[in-house]
C-alpha cells in the first residue's frame, strides 16, 4: 500500500524533485528576502488582524521547504544537509522575529491589541500537531509528485508558519511572557509535525537510495550560494 501511494515516482523524476527541493530550501538573498517580506506582512496582519494580508505573508514564505529539506538530510543521514537546513530554518526564525519585533516596537499601541489573536489562545490541543502533520504530509506529497505542485500554496497557508513567528517577534517587543510561550510553543509544534511527516514520506518513498544525488545538488547549490556572497562584498 505505502509503495502504491509514496514510491510510484520514477528515478529521473526523484533526481529533479531533489535539485528542485535543494534549491527551494537553498539559502540564498532571494530565500531570506521573501522571508523577510513574509514575516512583515505576517506581522501587519497581525496588529491589524486582517486575515488576508496573513495569507498572503504564508503564500510567499519559503520556510516550508527547509523544513523539508532537513527531513530528506534525516532520512540519508547528511551531516551537511542537516546542519545547512538547521542554519537556514535559525536564520531565518531569527529574522522573521526580528523584523516582527521592530514592526511591534515602532507600532506598540496598535501591538498591545493584539491578545485575541488566535495564537495566543490559552488552551494549545494535540489539534495543532495533528494539522501540522497532516499538512507535513500534504507538502511532502506534493514535492515528490510533480502533478501536485500545484497544491502547494494551499499547504503553505494550512502550515501557518510565519504566524507564530511573527506573533512571537511582537510578544518579545510587548514584553509579554503569556504570549511569547504560547507563539513559540505553536511554532515548535507545527516544526515538529512537519518534520515528521516529511521523514516518513521520504523514507517510504526511498530517497535514502538516493543518497549520492543529493549529495551532488547540495555541492552544487553551496557552489552558487558561495559565489553569491563574494559577488556581495
Amino acid at each position: 500500500m505505502f509503495k502504491a501511494i509514496f514510491n510510484n515516482v520514477t528515478s529521473g523524476e526523484k533526481h529533479k524533485i531533489i535539485e528542485d527541493l535543494i534549491e527551494n530550501s537553498s539559502p540564498r538573498r532571494d530565500f531570506f528576502m521573501m522571508t523577510a517580506l513574509s514575516a512583515l506582512m505576517a506581522s501587519f496582519g497581525i496588529i491589524l488582524n486582517n486575515t488576508p494580508i496573513l495569507i498572503g505573508a504564508m503564500l510567499v514564505a519559503p520556510l516550508l521547504y527547509s523544513i523539508l529539506s532537513l527531513g530528506l538530510g534525516v532520512v540519508i543521514l547528511d551531516r551537511k544537509l542537516i546542519l545547512r537546513s538547521i542554519v537556514t530554518i535559525s536564520k531565518s526564525f531569527a529574522l522573521c522575529i526580528a523584523l516582527s519585533a521592530g514592526v511591534g516596537l515602532i507600532f506598540k499601541e496598535k501591538a498591545q491589541t493584539i491578545g485575541n489573536f488566535f495564537l495566543f489562545a490559552d488552551d494549545i490541543s494535540i489539534g495543532y500537531f495533528i494539522v501540522a502533520i497532516i499538512s507535513g504530509l500534504a507538502g511532502a506529497l506534493s514535492t515528490i509528485k510533480p502533478n501536485m505542485n500545484e497544491a502547494m500554496p494551499g499547504i503553505a497557508i494550512s502550515v501557518a508558519l510565519v504566524p507564530p513567528i511573527s506573533a512571537l517577534g511582537i510578544a518579545l517587543s510587548l514584553l509579554n511572557p503569556v504570549m511569547i510561550n504560547q507563539s513559540f510553543n505553536v511554532f515548535i509544534i507545527n516544526i515538529i509535525g512537519i518534520l515528521i511527516a516529511s521523514i516518513f514520506v521520504f523514507a517510504t518513498s526511498s530517497f535514502a537510495s538516493h543518497r549520492k544525488t543529493i549529495k551532488k545538488a547540495v555541492k552544487k547549490d553551496d557552489k552558487i550560494v558561495a559565489q553569491e556572497a563574494i559577488d556581495t562584498e
